[in-house]
This record gives C-alpha cells, sequence and structure tokens, in this order.
C-alpha cells in the first residue's frame, strides 16, 4: 500500500495523564505531511500529544493500516519507547520501512543506525526537500541511487552512508500548518521562523544548525505570516482563537526581527484583527525592543509570551551560556509586568554543581517575578543532550550515566547532600503539579481580563473579590515553598523526608482551603451549579 505515516510520541504515556500545559502540536511532521500533498503523497499522521493517543493505540492503527512507510520524530525522553515500537512493528510487518528524522534522530544519526538495525534510513537535517523525495524513490520502486537525497543516512553493501543535508531556505512557500488544525482546535500552533542566534549551553538547537553548517536564524516574512492568519481566520468557526507561534525566538535582538514582529502587529492592530497570539523571546530581547513595542503588541492581542530565564544566579546563567544575564531578565519582568503581559518562563533549578547559595538566589529570583507558587520551577534540573556543551563536560567529569547517548540520562550531583534536596521536591512533583495547573488557569486569565473562569464543567465570574482571593493564596503558597525548601537547605539528611512531607501536606491544606472558599460563590449566568460541587471537588480532590 502506497501510503505512509508520521509519529511522534507522547510526552508520558501514562493512561488519563494530561500535560500541565496543552498539548502544542508537533509541527515538523505536520508540516512534511501538507508538503508530501503538493508531491500527491498520502501521508497521515499520528501526533501522541495533541491527538492524546497512547503507544499501544498507535502500534494498533499501525499494524492495521499496514503503511509501506513509517516515520518517527523521537525526543529523547521518547527514544526507548520509540525503539519498542519500531522491533513491534518489524516482527509483524518485516518489510516495512521505517525512517527517523527530527533533531535528536539527525544528531545522534551515526549511533542509531549502527545500534538499531531496523531503522533503514535517517533524515538529518530539515527534511521538507527529502522526504518527499524519499518517498516518492520508494513508490516507484527507484531506490538504486540515493544520492541526491538531502541528509540521507542509509544502509548500502553492508555500510553507512550519508548524504550532506541542507536547509530549507523558503520558509514563505510552506503551507499555512493552521489550516488544518483550525477545524477541531480553539488553539493551534504555527512556526514562523527556523533557527536561534543563541548559543545556550544546555541546548541541542545549535548542534542541529551546525549539521547544515548554518548559524542564522530565518524567518518567514510578515506578509507570509499576517496572510497565515488571515486565511486561519476566514474559515474559523471556533470563535476567537489563540496561535500559539512555537519558534525558539519569535524575535531576536536584531533591529530587523524587531521592526519585523512590530510590522506584524502594526498590520493586526490597523486591521482590528481579533485574534491571541503567544509567542517566545529571550530576556535581552525584550529588554531592548522597549516598553513601546511591548504595550504596542499587549492591545494587538499577546496573550502569553515565553521566555527562558533560567536561573536567578549570574554564576549559573554563565555556565548555561545565556546572552541575557540577570539585571536583563529583572529588566524584563519590569517591562512585562508594566505592560500588563503574561509570561511563562523557563527555569532551571538544579545542576549537577547546584549549592546552597545559587538555590537561594532562585529562590528569591522566582519570589521576585511572582512565579515561585508554580511547584515546577522549583524541581526543574538541567536536561543533558547529545552534542552539547553541558553533555560533553558532564560526561568528561564522569557526572553522567547512561546506557545509550541517545536515551536518557542521569545525572551525577558533586553536592550529595543538595541531590537529596532535589530528590525529596520530586516525590511530590506530580501531586503539586495538578495544582500548577489549576494555578495556570488564574496566572493566565487575571492579565488577559477574562470575565470568567472555568473547572471543568463550572464558570465562575472572574470579579475583583475572587481576583484578590486568588492573589492571596498564590502568594500564602509561594510563601509555604520559600519557608519548607529554605528549611531543607538548612537541615540535615535525616530531616529531608519529614520536611518534605509537612511541606506537601501544608500545600495541600491551603489549596483544599481556597478551592472550599471560592466554590461558595454564584456560578456565572447560564451555567449549572453541579450538585454540591462535585465535578470540581473530583477534579481538584488530590490525595495524599
Amino acid at each position: 500500500m502506497q501510503k505512509a505515516f508520521l509519529i511522534s510520541l507522547r510526552f508520558s504515556n501514562i493512561v488519563g495523564y494530561n500535560n500541565v500545559n496543552m498539548p502544542m502540536t508537533h509541527l515538523g511532521i505536520l508540516c512534511l505531511r501538507e508538503v508530501a500533498k503538493q508531491y500527491g503523497l498520502d501521508v497521515e499522521v499520528l501526533d501522541g500529544d495533541s491527538q492524546n493517543i497512547v503507544d499501544d493505540e498507535i502500534i494498533d492503527i499501525l499494524l492495521e493500516a499496514k503503511p509501506q512507510v513509517i516515520g518517527f520524530s523521537p525526543f529523547q525522553n521518547t527514544m526507548e519507547r520509540t525503539i519498542k515500537i519500531i522491533k513491534t512493528i518489524s516482527v509483524h510487518s518485516p518489510k516495512t520501512i521505517i525512517i527517523l528524522g527530527g533533531v535528536h534522530a539527525s544528531i545522534m544519526s551515526s549511533e542509531i543506525m549502527h545500534d538499531i538495525p531496523e531503522v533503514d534510513y535517517i533524515i538529518k537535517g530539515e527534511a521538507e526537500s527529502a522526504f518527499p523525495n524519499l518517498l516518492l524513490k520508494f513508490f516507484n520502486n527507484q531506490t538504486k541511487d540515493l544520492s541526491e537525497i538531502d541528509g540521507l543516512v542509509y544502509r548500502s553493501n553492508g555500510g553507512i552512508l550519508e548524504n550532506k543535508p541542507r536547509i530549507f531556505t523558503e520558509l514563505d512557500s510552506l503551507p499555512n500548518l493552521g489550516l488544518s488544525q483550525v477545524l477541531f482546535k480553539k488553539e493551534i500552533s504555527l512556526i514562523a521562523s527556523r533557527g536561534c542566534v543563541s548559543n545556550c549551553s544546555f541546548c541541542c538547537a545549535p548542534a542541529f544548525m551546525r549539521l547544515t553548517e548554518n548559524n542564522k536564524q530565518r524567518y518567514q516574512s510578515p506578509e507570509k505570516v499576517i496572510q497565515d492568519i488571515e486565511e486561519i481566520l476566514k474559515i474559523s468557526n471556533n470563535g476567537k482563537l489563540t496561535i500559539n507561534f512555537n519558534d525558539d525566538d519569535f524575535i531576536s535582538l536584531s533591529e530587523k526581527s524587531i521592526k519585523r514582529a512590530e510590522d506584524i502587529a502594526d498590520y493586526l492592530l490597523s486591521k482590528r484583527i481579533s485574534v491571541e497570539i503567544g509567542f517566545s523571546c529571550q530576556a535581552k530581547a525584550i529588554v531592548k525592543a522597549g516598553k513601546e513595542f511591548w504595550m504596542k503588541w499587549k492591545q494587538a492581542g499577546l496573550g502569553t509570551l515565553f521566555c527562558g530565564f533560567e536561573s536567578g544566579s549570574d554564576e549559573d546563567l554563565k555556565y548555561y551560556n545565556k546572552s541575557s544575564n540577570l539585571a536583563d531578565a529583572i529588566e524584563a519582568y519590569k517591562i512585562l509586568n508594566e505592560c500588563g503581559i503574561y509570561f511563562l518562563i523557563g527555569f532551571i533549578m538544579f545542576n549537577p554543581y547546584s549549592d546552597k547559595e545559587r538555590l537561594v538566589k532562585n529562590i528569591d529570583f522566582l519570589k521576585y517575578i511572582g512565579q515561585l507558587h508554580q511547584y515546577r520551577n522549583t524541581t526543574n534540573q538541567i536536561n543533558p543532550f547529545p552534542a552539547t556543551r553541558i553533555f560533553h563536560d558532564l560526561e568528561k567529569e564522569n557526572l553522567l550515566t547512561f546506557e545509550k547517548p541517545y536515551l536518557p540520562k542521569k545525572i551525577i550531583y558533586k553536592n550529595k547532600f543538595i541531590e537529596k534536596v532535589r530528590s525529596e521536591i520530586c516525590l511530590y512533583r506530580d501531586t503539586q503539579l495538578k495544582i500548577d495547573s489549576f494555578c495556570f488557569n488564574f496566572d493566565y486569565a487575571i492579565p488577559n481580563n477574562k470575565k470568567t473562569i472555568e473547572f471543568d464543567k463550572t464558570v465562575l465570574k472572574l470579579d475583583n473579590d475572587l481576583c484578590s482571593k486568588y492573589s492571596y493564596y498564590k502568594n500564602l503558597r509561594a510563601e509555604k515553598i520559600e519557608f519548607f525548601i529554605n528549611k531543607m537547605l538548612n537541615g540535615t539528611t535525616s530531616d529531608l523526608s519529614d520536611i518534605g512531607k509537612e511541606m506537601n501536606n501544608s500545600l495541600l491544606k491551603i489549596h483544599k482551603e481556597f478551592v472550599s472558599n471560592i466554590l461558595i460563590k454564584v456560578p456565572a449566568a447560564g451555567v449549572k451549579k453541579p450538585n454540591k460541587f462535585s465535578s470540581i471537588l473530583s477534579l481538584l480532590k488530590i490525595r495524599r
């Protein structure tokens, strides 16, 4: 059957698990499907997170469909599960062609091809040209000469050959990826640039860019971005939409990049286009663009900005090779706060060299920018991806253990007490992430002037009284987290377990008190009050 599937597995394979953040569409495989359509090729996408499909369901679909070609785009944390699925498919359907692609497979192509004989091909780098041309070779039985397929890694005469990858330069020619999402989603994902001008020591994007000897960020024109937004809105039947741009940096430090983003905002305002926008950029870019720029974007519909502040310690920021320092992060926060822009942060609380002083600085910084109540920020540790400087340094110092370089790694801490502190905090991560999700609703709704806030099937009016109650609860939650983590840092190893339990119980107690308090409110007009608020209580009830 001349049909291909492109697969991305869920971040978590636990049935019933929901990410704290809304799952994003895997734009890489979606783009390849849309490009393949232009060649008349039949390609189907199975996006685990976006479509909420677990691994067993993916296997069942593939075994029933019996496609000729299956492509996987694995991440480091999904690689082991991807290998298991590949081996299962190979047993039941040994003639199926298996292709891997994406950042992780590109960087680890040699090791993967050497270790996993069931993988037939890997496409290194950007695959908009290589993927459809490779499919045409398969479907037309023309696989004797594959030397012209950019970035292809393949087996030949008992060896492994590699073609040089290339970047896809014609970004304005790419299909509008929102058109296939908008009919069934109110929050869709786009990407309007590729690459990143930064060189963070923990990020694999620079290594991916080096595959094509390219270190420049490339942008779609503002005209293309605006055209895509207008096309999406034209066919939308979901009312007001949210469009999230998943670019590494929607704007960079260049004047040209800032002007491009400002042109997009000006157009949205001039045409009175009603759409909510989300994107990301670095702290230094926030500062360089200036308050007037961000006020304009707030008026144009910017609902969420993501920024990788990463640490409250300049020492750590230097280790992460961040282009922004602590002063930049503080100034960026002030600008966003003055403009009333809701922001999410990337934050690395722990790394193998963490000590008490740096962790206290992280806590103080999170408290200052109003992000300490988000428990996830206190548990995140550095993730050593292959081909990054941090991976190289930690491996050299024997601070990493792993079975294979393309599989997840375990970090070894220099300070064993700090390692145990993190382990204790993480014991309650799953429980507290559910409360984080609850808080996200308020954190987003209040600065975006939402009139109501929804929990399960109940909608509450987001009036001044409810906002005031949440503000008190948010600050109290942050104070509790600060108190107990400091207590851990000043305690002994034997104290950690008791302190961790006390912290978790205390956070659960104040959360349940807040929920009980706000449920006394009368639901918004036109919304039925659930019997004894059973729907919300069942949603928020967390067992100790």
